[in-house]
């Protein structure tokens, strides 16, 4: 029994950069709301995000253990709307040797965010790696839902939403590089 908790324990700490890299930018509050920069509705309907050329889209990356993290932002002005991750995860940083043992360890975590409205995450198990691909459309999701993923951090009122310009220096400063989208 403690040899299994430790083994979720470790998945945890290893999951978490990716997790809290694509949370954490929460740090950064601006207000974001279903409304374009001059103040109209966009008129988008629940699950729908498109990207148009004003447009800003953004990335970054950093290898955390062996995990390569890379998140992807798209705003408005300075305000954003989506933010992808996709983390490509070695079993080894896992701690464990298989496809099998890497889909036990993260069902939790799948069902855990299976219900989210707005909020996707999806595992595609390789030979030696796992890559998780997490998607959120901040339009749609309840971020009190997601505060309480495990790894997730937030600071200040996550009713206002995601500054862009904040988020980049948080993570800058947190090693993350920024790299073409």
């Amino acid at each position: 029994m403690a040899k299994k908790q430790e083994k979720k324990l470790g998945i945890i700490i290893a999951i978490i950069a990716g997790v809290v890299a694509l949370v954490v930018s929460v740090v950064a509050l601006v207000l974001v709301l279903q409304k374009n920069p001059d103040g109209g509705e966009t008129g988008k309907t629940d699950g729908e995000t498109s990207v148009d050329k004003s447009d800003t889209v953004v990335a970054y990356e950093r290898n955390e253990s062996g995990a390569v993290i890379r998140l992807t932002y798209y705003a408005k002005g300075d305000k954003v709307y989506k933010q992808t991750a996709r983390n490509v995860i070695p079993y080894e940083a896992l701690g464990v040797n298989s496809k099998e043992e890497a889909k036990e360890l993260l069902e939790e975590i799948m069902d855990s965010t299976r219900e989210i409205k707005g909020y996707e995450d999806v595992f595609e198990y390789r030979d030696d790696a796992v890559i998780e691909t997490v998607s959120i459309d901040y339009n749609v999701v309840n971020l009190d839902e997601v505060k309480d993923l495990i790894g997730a951090y937030f600071e200040g009122d996550v009713e206002n939403g995601i500054s862009l310009s904040k988020s980049a220096k948080w993570l800058e400063e947190a090693g993350f590089s920024k790299v073409e989208p």
